[in-house]
């Protein structure tokens, strides 16, 4: 099962049914946008870096603040809506079609900002992406992703209510049903992120984890880490 290829067949119903606001920066479907949740740093005149950039409603957001904006995404059919929203609010975005790990066109310690949001998920090696982000990012520079609350992920819905389906430890990747395609989503511990940025540099600086209206658990979880300079 490719998550690539799925997001390509996804992808025009995705943009339909997933419209934030524009000028908002959204946190994925389900979460809150910045506008509510606060956790972004300022950015204006900064180079910002998003790693899946989708239909590119965030990467326009932040282009009309930000010094350079350079969006990757590796879903084609993505990235050519990312490029037509972007036309057609007059944002200047630098579009890269590529592996989220794979940044060797961004030079060392030049962004500022890096923001992934409703993307990590889909990635198996979250290390790898993180040291390459590590690289890119300024001393002291700022990371802020989403991920699936690894809670959520361990429930499916029975009748009116929700029951435990599988162990909140359990590594394996989980099918799940998005857009009308299948994908695999890689479950992970709060702990094992936590781990995950301490070893590739990063210091944590804030974790949101968003109730929607009438749930009983969030749905995702919006991280903030820093750069370690020391």
């Amino acid at each position: 099962m490719s998550n690539v290829e799925a997001w390509d067949r996804a992808a025009l119903r995705y943009q339909e049914e997933f419209d934030p606001p524009a000028g908002t920066v959204p946190f994925g479907p389900g979460l809150p946008d910045d506008a509510e949740l606060r956790i972004l740093p300022p950015w204006d005149g900064k180079r910002v870096l998003e790693l899946g950039c989708g239909a590119g409603q965030a990467a326009v957001a932040f282009a009309r603040r930000a010094a350079v904006t350079i969006a990757i995404d590796s879903s084609p059919e993505q990235l050519a809506a990312g490029r037509r929203l972007a036309e057609r609010q007059g944002a200047k975005v630098e579009f890269h079609r590529g592996d989220l790990s794979e940044l060797a066109f961004v030079p060392a310690e030049s962004i500022g900002l890096a923001f992934s949001a409703a993307t990590l998920d889909y990635v198996e090696d979250l290390g790898r992406v993180l040291r390459a982000l590590h690289r890119v990012l300024q001393p002291q520079g700022v990371l802020v992703f989403t991920l699936e609350h690894p809670f959520a992920l361990c429930l499916e819905a029975a009748g009116p209510g929700l029951v435990v389906s599988r162990s909140y430890l359990d590594p394996e990747p989980v099918k799940v049903e998005r857009y009308g395609e299948l994908f695999l989503v890689q479950p992970r511990t709060v702990a094992e992120v936590i781990g995950a940025l301490h070893r590739t540099g990063f210091r944590l600086e804030a974790l949101a984890e968003p109730v929607p209206d009438g749930a009983k658990v969030p749905s995702g979880m919006v991280w903030r880490a820093r750069k370690d300079g020391r």
